[in-house]
């Protein structure tokens, strides 16, 4: 299996990608980038539990303080 990289925000699209990834023998580890506290936590949360049902390395980057 070839490693892979998926930028992951846990909505529909970066899922898509993440499970065309998985059926196409890649391994995939997700980055998250957080930007905000309170308007991307839905997302956030999903990206954490996705990754968490599928036992996928998911890396979260926090630039909050950047944009706060």
């Amino acid at each position: 299996m070839s490693k892979s990289l998926v930028l992951f925000s846990g909505g529909p699209d970066s899922t898509a990608v993440l499970l065309w990834a998985l059926r196409n023998d890649l391994d995939p580890e997700l980055l998250t980038f957080r930007f905000f506290d309170n308007w991307q936590n839905g997302e956030l949360k999903s990206a954490m539990n996705i990754a968490n049902e599928m036992d996928i390395t998911h890396t979260i980057v926090d630039l909050k303080g950047i944009y706060n």
